[in-house]
């Protein structure tokens, strides 16, 4: 079972404990966790996202609402969690302002970027509208990448 402080979000606990673990060691790659189809409501990066709920991915039903997913068990809150529409280049910019935002902490190095071949779990209203998503999640690691220079992208 992950636990993170009901006070704070994940990136202040995986900052922390990095921070500590360069202590230990500076030359110690560190890496910050994150994922890529699923919104995960324990991140920073969740507040921010449901404030535009123009971002999240449709359920691809032509209903309106959003793509509703669910993430690990092991894990709190893993049910109705929204997704990223990557066929959006603000939620592109948004979603790897996280990494980037974390490295510049000076204690991560880079990130892992969870599910970044997966697909999400609900349909798409169109042919053209999956391929919009796909050429945007490949596209969004491709820009991350670029923004990291020298550090590290696992994808």
């Amino acid at each position: 079972q992950q636990v993170f402080d009901d006070a704070g979000y994940a990136e202040d606990t995986i900052v922390e404990t990095l921070r500590r673990v360069k202590k230990l060691n500076p030359n110690i790659s560190t890496i910050f966790y994150y994922n890529s189809v699923l919104d995960w409501p324990f991140y920073r990066l969740h507040e921010e996202f449901i404030q535009h709920p123009e971002w999240a991915l449709p359920s691809g039903k032509g209903d309106g609402k959003p793509c509703l997913m669910t993430g690990d068990r092991t894990f709190p809150n893993h049910t109705n969690m929204l997704g990223f529409d990557f066929s959006q280049s603000v939620v592109r910019d948004f979603w790897a302002s996280e990494c980037i935002n974390m490295t510049k902490t000076g204690f991560v190095d880079g990130c892992f970027s969870d599910r970044a071949v997966s697909e999400p779990a609900c349909p798409f209203a169109t042919k053209e509208a999956q391929a919009a998503y796909d050429a945007g999640h490949l596209k969004v690691h491709q820009e991350l990448q670029e923004q990291l220079g020298n550090g590290v992208l696992i994808a």
